[in-house]
């Protein structure tokens, strides 16, 4: 189990045991199982990043604040991307191994949470995003 904690710290479970932990720079308020043993976190502070394991593989910091982070396979490549929606309306999708951005969108207003779901029973998910006054795309 993978837990982040307002003492800065993310830290790893097997059971009742710590097994591994790694210390932020502000309290962790989103953890996203991304691919295998990759994860991405989102930090009080507006910074973003993946980990592998334990180890870091990219962090980016913002002026504005994560809201929520999601995986979601963009490009069909069986690997998914790490999907952010941020406090001033503003998407992005990065792709999780360098954190480059692969896609970008503005919505009007801050940007409330994201989930995926087969929205129209195609088999296929379907990344939903909204923001506080109820738009969605």
């Amino acid at each position: 189990m993978l837990v982040g904690s307002d003492d800065f710290d993310i830290r790893v479970f097997k059971g009742d045991q710590i097994i591994g932990e790694t210390s932020e720079t502000d309290a962790v308020t989103c953890i996203a199982p991304l691919h295998e043993s990759i994860f991405a976190y989102a930090l009080a502070n507006g910074t973003i990043g993946v980990y592998d394991k334990l180890d870091r593989l990219w962090r980016i910091k913002s002026k504005n604040v994560a809201v929520s982070i999601c995986a979601f396979d963009f490009d069909g490549d069986g690997i998914p991307e790490l999907v952010t929606a941020w406090s001033n309306g503003k998407l992005d999708i990065r792709n999780i191994r360098n954190g480059e951005v692969v896609y970008k969108d503005n919505f009007k207003f801050p940007l409330a949470g994201l989930c995926t779901a087969d929205v129209n029973q195609d088999g296929r998910l379907h990344l939903i995003c909204c923001d506080v006054e109820g738009e969605r795309k």
